[in-house]
Formats: C-alpha cells, structure tokens, sequence
C-alpha cells in the first residue's frame, strides 16, 4: 500500500475532502469559474523557474540503420514526430523480428489448448446416452427398412426391435423422499 504524502494530510487538514468537494460542486451549479488548486504534494511550479530546454526533434538522419539493431535496442526515438512513416514501420517490424515475444498470458481466451481434451473415463452424461439411444433407434430402423420381406423369423425379429427402438424415451426420474414425522415420546 503506498504510503499518505505528508503534504496531502496538511492539505487535508485545512480543508476535510468532503466539505471541498461539496463547495466545488455548488460553485459549478452557480456556474461560477472554479480556480485550479494544484494537487496535494505536487506543488505548483515556481513562476521563477525557467522551462528547460526542449528536447531536439529526431529525424530519419539521426536514427541509427536497421541492420545494427537488437532486441535490446532503444526503440523510442523511432516515435519521435520528426521520423517518417516508412522508417518507423520498418524498425518497428524489425523489433517484432528480433524480440523475444513468446510470453503467454494465461488469462487469454486463445491461450489454451483446445486440441486434446481430458476423457471422461466411465462418465457418460445423460445427454450422451441419449444420444446413443437416438443412434440405436434410428440403426435399428435402417435394418428394418433395409431387410427382405417375407421371412416370418426375420420379420418377428425385426417387430421386436422395432417395439424396442419406438419405445418412449424414458429418463431417469428423481426421486424424493418425504420426511416421515419422528415420534415423540414424553420422557417423564
């Protein structure tokens, strides 16, 4: 936890958060214009203090050849406003070239590997047995439908099957157990 600047707790001391927040806040209701108070522990800068120098604007001539460039390079003065375009694009592919860019954030959807899967084991969901009834049913239909007629064996056979295959689909049923009440018995 980052420890309270000791200006913030004097700023705080001549004004509670709270009661300049609200004070603010009516003024910008009343439309009045609301005075920029630096914040707490950076103070203003002296008016005294002359603005340092600005920094030189980096062109094309000042950047150093693509070739010489490593993964541990400086890369910055290639977004400087004074580089053109197509050198920037040019060094910037060179860093994707050069980096070594094989972290994986686990957190990213595409970061796992969704080509093997743990099996199941012995585990058959109600959804999948389902489904291999449904199968069943409808290979049972083929043959039926795919026999010769006229054999009374096969044809008993296939009535058999086929009573089987149309036979309503029954899923497991949950069963509830209703609490029978205890008997009470009068201890003495």
């Amino acid at each position: 936890m980052k420890p309270i600047d000791p200006a913030f707790r004097e700023a705080a001391d001549d004004e509670p958060f709270l009661q300049r927040f609200h004070r603010r806040k009516l003024a910008a209701r009343r439309g009045e214009a609301l005075p920029d108070e630096p914040l707490p522990g950076n103070p203003a800068t002296p008016a005294s203090a002359a603005p340092s120098e600005p920094e030189p604007l980096l062109t094309d001539e000042d950047m150093p050849p693509i070739e010489s460039l490593s993964a541990e390079s400086d890369f910055s003065g290639f977004l400087s406003p004074g580089v053109s375009e197509d050198l920037r694009r040019v060094a910037l592919r060179r860093l994707w070239q050069v980096a070594d860019l094989d972290f994986v954030d686990e957190l990213d959807i595409y970061a796992g590997d969704y080509t093997s899967f743990e099996p199941l084991g012995g585990l058959v969901t109600q959804e999948m047995s389902r489904r291999l009834e449904l199968a069943a049913r409808r290979e049972a239909e083929r043959l039926v439908e795919d026999r010769p007629a006229g054999n009374p064996a096969i044809d008993e056979q296939a009535e058999d099957e086929r009573a089987d295959a149309t036979a309503p689909d029954e899923r497991p049923q949950q069963i509830t157990r209703v609490a029978e009440p205890e008997e009470q018995t009068d201890a003495g």
